[in-house]
């Protein structure tokens, strides 16, 4: 009679977990990452449409960018670049007439009226002197500020995305990973 110990199972095993410790950041920690930014910077500029009250969603995305996390870099940032937008017709439904007080607009989320304002070209001025000239334009939000100003929202926004969209996206990964291994390596 003999006693034989098989340690093949194990090292099997042990190749198995290091398959799996190889690829976890490529395989099972970057994609639902990138989603789950993804969905977050399409809520973010939809909020950040709301907050300035711009008509045109394209003008917010234009302002911002997104880079990806891939195997060595997980990191998924979104970047939020802007000055500060004049009010036009186009942008934020700038409208006047002789008889109004100033041109109201929708910026910052309502109806706002600028008085002793007036449309020229579908820009809002405003005059400085009582002469006739010079001109200012007046300003609307800035898309980079706004992201600051609403914080708090822009936070819960975050933690609403990690908790609903990423934790379990990286659970399912684990375990397709898992799987994987153990059919390759046999256990």
């Amino acid at each position: 009679m003999s006693i034989k110990i098989d340690v093949r199972k194990i090292y099997d095993l042990s190749r198995a977990f290091s398959f799996i410790a190889k690829s976890t950041p490529r395989r099972a920690l970057a994609p639902p990452l990138n989603t789950t930014g993804d969905r977050l910077y399409h809520k973010t500029r939809d909020a950040l449409q709301k907050w300035t009250g711009l008509s045109r969603s394209g003008v917010v995305s234009g302002h911002m960018s997104r880079h990806k996390a891939a195997g060595g870099k997980l990191t998924y940032t979104i970047k939020v670049q802007s000055g500060w937008f004049a009010i036009t017709t186009r942008d934020f439904n700038a409208r006047w007439s002789r008889s109004s007080p100033g041109v109201s607009h929708s910026a910052w989320q309502g109806g706002n009226t600028e008085h002793g304002s007036f449309l020229i070209n579908g820009v809002a001025y405003r005059r400085t002197s009582g002469n006739r000239y010079p001109l200012k334009v007046l300003y609307g939000p800035n898309i980079a500020r706004e992201l600051v100003r609403n914080g708090d929202e822009v936070r819960a926004m975050q933690h609403t995305a990690l908790r609903q969209g990423y934790i379990p996206r990286v659970y399912r990964g684990l375990d397709r990973l898992a799987a994987r291994a153990k059919s390759s390596y046999g256990l």
